[in-house]
């Protein structure tokens, strides 16, 4: 089924441990070629998913835990502690031990809830797998932020004694009988803001995508070298767009807007008659190497989009990049090109799904980045099924459209989001598949 048409860093000091002062990277990319988009943080390579591991395995949710189970080792997560916060070893030797021995904890609690997710109906389902995903992100924010927010020192202070969204009641009144895209536009939540503090955003949600680095995907180069009568063709790690700065973030979060840039519900949902907010496309890059000079031609191709959205991509890539070349003539397809001579550029926002297929973002401004939205989603229907149990068990049983669909994410999240997470913990991007 098709489509349907639709209009269109700096360092600061940090401390870690009880009151011991470390250099704390910011977060973002800066990346060549980059993307820049809206008001984004910026960061350095040491912040920045630049590694990849090919893992092929028949069962990739087992390899995937088998990676994140390496921070159960103490010596392996203080090593990385300390190589991150740039720490000499045997510095602070107590209050890191002590944070890595709370990365144990969350990293085995978050396996043992997406385990118990697998083995209960759709009536709980939601709640164990946002249990688990928040033991994952908290495993996070204990490796890339300050000591004070470990889970002793958060309880001393005080702070940040919050989920940091909160549901809106925009779901209350929703009948069992209502269409899928109804029911995911009223289920909305807010970033939780602390009025004492200027309505800054408090809690852990802001805790975790404080922690977040930009995802990345692979592409392809073939790297020729002039006279030569060969080429080598190898993977290339590149980074997503920095990430928006939290209070740029359009609020509030709508779960049909976050469901629509999932690259890998796209074909569901077009199946289910929904337009997603992503194309599937392609990248390709020759690199041309002479006396020392190299030469970047980087082509893209996004496939099936209407003319309307076309030329919205169009326009605003142009105004990213006015000297790339677009050509449109052939059956809804648009291939543009980038040529980069060691020059600083503005990349195409793109995504990637488990299976390594490229996708373009509809809106790329207003994309958050990919971790995001599956937490949300997962905090909104953890919610609705814990303290409105009358209201979900009602739609579940009722509409099977909806309880399929939101059993098609459920598998998604738990295939899917410790991999990410995986990737953030290592800063390496693990293409694990069959």
């Amino acid at each position: 089924m098709g489509r349907a048409s639709v209009p269109a860093g700096t360092r600061s000091q940090a401390v870690l441990g009880n009151g011991y002062n470390v250099p704390k990277l910011s977060l973002g990319s800066n990346c060549v070629p980059k993307c820049n988009l809206g008001t984004r943080e910026k960061t350095t390579n040491q912040s920045m998913i630049t590694e990849y591991k090919d893992i092929i395995t028949d069962n990739p949710i087992r390899e995937v835990w088998k990676n994140l189970r390496i921070f159960l080792d103490e010596s392996f997560v203080i090593d990385n502690i300390c190589k991150f916060h740039s720490i000499h070893k045997g510095k602070h030797k107590n209050n890191i031990k002590k944070q890595a021995k709370q990365i144990n904890y969350c990293i085995r609690q978050a396996e043992e809830y997406f385990s118990a997710s697998s083995r209960v109906s759709l009536v709980t389902r939601p709640l164990l797998l946002y249990y688990g995903t928040v033991s994952l992100t908290k495993a996070l924010t204990l490796i890339r932020l300050k000591g004070e927010y470990s889970f002793d020192k958060l309880r001393a202070t005080g702070k940040h004694k919050h989920h940091g969204l909160v549901l809106l009641d925009s779901i209350n009144d929703t009948k069992p009988t209502v269409d899928i895209e109804t029911f995911f536009s009223s289920l909305q939540c807010n970033i939780f803001r602390n009025k004492d503090l200027q309505n800054r955003p408090w809690g852990h949600f802001s805790l975790f995508y404080q922690s977040l680095v930009p995802c990345a995907y692979l592409i392809k180069e073939e790297i020729q070298q002039i006279g030569k009568m060969f080429a080598i063709k190898k993977d290339k790690v590149q980074s997503c767009s920095n990430l928006l700065d939290i209070n740029s973030i359009s609020t509030p979060f709508v779960c049909l807007t976050l469901i629509k840039i999932l690259p890998d519900l796209c074909s569901d949902l077009i199946g289910l008659g929904i337009n997603p907010g992503l194309f599937d496309g392609e990248v390709e890059l020759m690199t041309t190497q002479h006396n020392g000079y190299h030469k970047k031609d980087y082509n893209f191709f996004i496939y099936d989009i209407q003319k309307e959205e076309g030329e919205l991509l169009i326009k605003y890539y142009k105004e990213l990049n006015p000297l790339l070349s677009f050509d449109m003539n052939f059956y809804n397809n648009i291939h543009f090109k980038i040529t980069n001579d060691n020059q600083q550029l503005n990349f195409p926002e793109i995504i990637d799904d488990i299976n390594n297929k490229k996708y373009f973002i509809l809106k790329p401004s207003s994309y958050i980045t990919e971790p995001v939205p599956y937490f949300i989603i997962l905090f909104c229907l953890g919610m609705l099924c814990r303290y409105h149990p009358d209201i979900w068990v009602s739609i579940i049983d009722k509409n099977i459209r909806i309880a399929e669909l939101t059993n098609t994410f459920l598998n998604l999240a738990y295939r899917k989001f410790p991999n990410l997470i995986l990737d953030q913990m290592t800063l390496t991007k693990h293409y694990i598949h069959i």
